[in-house]
């Protein structure tokens, strides 16, 4: 893992490249399509029973977003800043049914 730093703050790993750039055109593709729709082939290996889960790349926390709404318990890391303004991170999601928190190392 590549631990560089600049200005005394963690670069983003490489393998996030581009993905500012495109931040607006990726949040349109990903929202694009329901939760259910992406995953309907695995749905049925979904929790039923409110869960703790992880979504690590959430881009625009979709999926994470469609998760607190069915009661689990989300923590959400994006790692690309502009996609987590973009996305549902820029709004509170605390729901009586779930919740959805980022990550404390992803906080712009």
């Amino acid at each position: 893992m590549n631990s560089e730093t600049v200005g005394g703050r963690l670069r983003a790993p490489a393998g996030t490249d581009g993905y500012g750039a495109a931040a607006e055109a990726l949040v349109d593709q990903y929202e694009s399509v329901t939760f259910a729709e992406v995953h309907r082939e695995v749905l049925h290996l979904f929790p039923s029973r409110s869960s703790s889960v992880l979504d690590i790349g959430a881009g625009s926390g979709r999926d994470a977003a469609a998760l607190a709404l069915q009661g689990h318990r989300v923590v959400a890391a994006e790692p690309t800043t502009e996609l987590r303004s973009l996305g549902h991170f820029s709004m509170p999601t605390r729901r009586s049914s779930g919740s959805m928190t980022r990550s404390p190392s992803c906080r712009s």
